[in-house]
């Protein structure tokens, strides 16, 4: 008889896990629009997301909390790139790091130095919301001894 069963219909597509779920990152910058840029996007997509607007500030949180990654404007009020780099290297020395910078503006080298001594990953401001999440992504796969220090050369 009709109606007097259920047949299975096709199988609906499980919900896709967020990509970043479970996952704690800390953004530096000075700016307040790219901080709640990133907290807002980032945070979509399933990351807990933490900002904090100088290096102190940062210091100060990577010192009470584990991030599975942070990302860094090199031009902050109270430290350059490249210092900040290296301080919070300190502190958690396989953390990965993500330096961001403006249109590649960089007097103080810190970029250069940084990857001399591990940097991973550069991030060009502006960015579109794709780079962003492919850049924080790449860096939560690399391996564990490319971020504790080794130069492993250029990224594209």
């Amino acid at each position: 008889k009709v109606g007097t069963s259920i047949v299975p219909g096709p199988k609906r597509p499980q919900p896709r896990p967020a990509p970043l779920a479970d996952v704690r990152l800390l953004v530096v910058d000075a700016e307040e629009s790219i901080r709640k840029s990133a907290h807002h996007l980032l945070g979509r997509e399933g990351a807990t997301v933490e900002t904090a607007r100088d290096a102190h500030e940062a210091i100060a949180l990577v010192k009470e909390t584990p991030y599975a990654a942070i990302l860094v404007d090199i031009r902050l009020p109270d430290m350059d790139g490249y210092e900040i780099f290296r301080r919070l290297r300190e502190i958690n020395p396989s953390v990965p790091i993500i330096l961001m910078t403006g249109f590649g503006y960089d007097p103080t080298h810190s970029i250069v130095k940084a990857r001399q001594e591990g940097l991973q990953m550069v991030l060009y401001k502006p960015f579109r919301t794709d780079r962003l999440l492919e850049a924080v992504e790449q860096a939560l796969r690399t391996p564990a001894h490319l971020a504790d220090g080794t130069p492993s050369g250029s990224l594209p």
